[in-house]
């Protein structure tokens, strides 16, 4: 999904569509409409974008900047949406279960010996859910599993390797 089209779905995903989120974000529906086609120069901010995001409680304009960024967006589960190990394994068998979903449709897509733009895309899609599901389910693992004050703290660097070998 293009930036543009993040704005407009997350724009008919807000009750009330394009008149109440130029009324959010305090101006007019022609304003909105120029800034969201970009008319006369003016553009949606990105704190606008946000705002847009959280009214129409989705993660399209996210998605849109990390899928043009040429990631993935993972949603991480919030504070007290922490899993079980029962959910733990739920999601370890979806994870799995999105694995095959992958091999089927590469065996699908390879079967003619090119895999085609609509093959290519519906790759990439199951291929980002795989990433998803995998941040997702260390997300909660940690949560249920790490001592409190391990949780918030980052990975140190990562060591780089230098074309010589030797890692910095």
């Amino acid at each position: 999904m293009d930036i543009r089209k993040a704005f407009l779905a997350m724009i008919r995903a807000t009750e009330g569509g394009w008149d109440a989120v130029a009324t959010h974000l305090g101006m007019s529906r022609s304003s909105l409409e120029n800034r969201v086609y970009e008319r006369k120069g003016q553009q949606v901010s990105t704190d606008d974008a946000l705002q847009m995001q959280a009214l129409s409680d989705t993660n399209h304009f996210a998605e849109a900047v990390a899928m043009r960024s040429g990631g993935v967006f993972v949603a991480i589960p919030g504070i007290g949406e922490e899993a079980d190990n029962t959910e733990l394994l739920h999601k370890f068998v979806k994870l799995t279960t999105r694995f095959g979903e992958l091999a089927r449709r590469h065996d699908e897509a390879t079967a003619d010996g090119e895999i085609d733009a609509g093959e290519k895309a519906d790759l990439i899609a199951i291929g980002n859910g795989i990433h998803q599901s995998v941040q997702e389910l260390l997300h909660c693992s940690f949560n249920l599993h790490c001592k409190p004050e391990t949780l918030g703290v980052a990975p140190g660097p990562v060591p780089v390797r230098q074309a010589s070998g030797v890692r910095t």
